[in-house]
Parts: structure tokens; sequence; C-alpha cells
């Protein structure tokens, strides 16, 4: 999937602030409806690159996700929906915790299996 500069699809500078972002969307979001150009399917593409550009730069937490993400952050989004933790970053703190009960009981297995006080004797 190729990366979409957001910043760029509602021509808008990355350092601009979420009033300038609305207003940039609502602009270009006007000027290309489906409404206003009916059967343009040019218009009508770039509607949708526009509304998919607001979606995330109108959501202080997408945006900041997209900014440290880059190309990634869709990944990300779509690990977290489904329960999975980011490749290389924290798990979920409840299949961690799972995940360390499972081994303190195997050790207890392993701990019990060795310090036996009668070894087993080879025939």
């Amino acid at each position: 999937m190729e990366f979409k500069d957001y910043y760029q699809t509602l021509g808008v500078a990355k350092t601009a602030s979420d009033k300038e972002i609305k207003q940039a969307y609502r602009k270009l979001a006007r000027k290309h409806h489906p409404d206003v150009n009916p059967g343009d399917k040019t218009a009508e593409s770039r509607f949708k690159e526009i509304n998919e550009a607001y979606e995330v730069l109108g959501d202080p937490d997408k945006r900041k996700k997209y900014d440290e993400l880059g190309a990634n952050w869709r990944m990300y989004e779509q690990a977290q929906q489904q329960g999975q933790g980011f490749p290389g970053g924290a798990p979920d703190p409840q299949q961690l915790q799972a995940t360390m009960v499972a081994i303190e009981q195997a050790c207890s297995l392993i701990q019990v299996q060795f310090s036996s006080p009668h070894p087993r004797r080879r025939a």
C-alpha cells in the first residue's frame, strides 16, 4: 500500500493547527463534493481522499499516530483493533499476565521434577 501524505492532500503544513486543518477540509470538500460535480469521477475520487485525510488529521489521537509512525500508522490501528500488540511494541497487559502465569506454572513443574527426593534410576 502506498503512503499517502494527508497534509499534502489537504494542502496544509505539518504544523497546521486543528482550526487550519478543518478550514482546509471544508473548503476542499465543498469544491469537490459529488453534488456540486455530478458525474465527475475525478472530483468524486478527490472528495474521498479529502475525507480520508480529514478522518486522520481531524482526530488528535489518529494524527499523533500518523505523525509518529508515518506509513505504518494504519497497520498499528488494525493491530490494535484485532487486540494484537504492535510488532516491536509492548504486548497487551492481559496477554502479558497470562504468559507470566504460564511461565510460573512451567517453572514450578520443572522444579518439582528435578527436586524429587528419589531420583529415578536407569535400568
